[in-house]
């Protein structure tokens, strides 16, 4: 069986340390206040438009 590399992390620990950053994040988020109002239509037609999305997907 192969030694383990000290200098990549297992499969293990990336999932982990994927997760405290996950977590780190959404805490940061939340401290952040309220985003305000979306208007998802908006956001659609700018996603849309930003993608190359055709006008019939609107």
């Amino acid at each position: 069986m192969p030694k383990p590399n000290e200098d990549h992390p297992s499969p293990a620990e990336e999932h982990d340390q994927k997760l405290q950053k996950l977590r780190k994040r959404l805490i940061e988020g939340e401290a952040s206040g309220d985003a305000g109002e979306l208007d998802f239509e908006t956001i659609l037609r700018n996603a849309r438009k930003n993608s190359g999305g055709s006008p019939a997907d609107e």
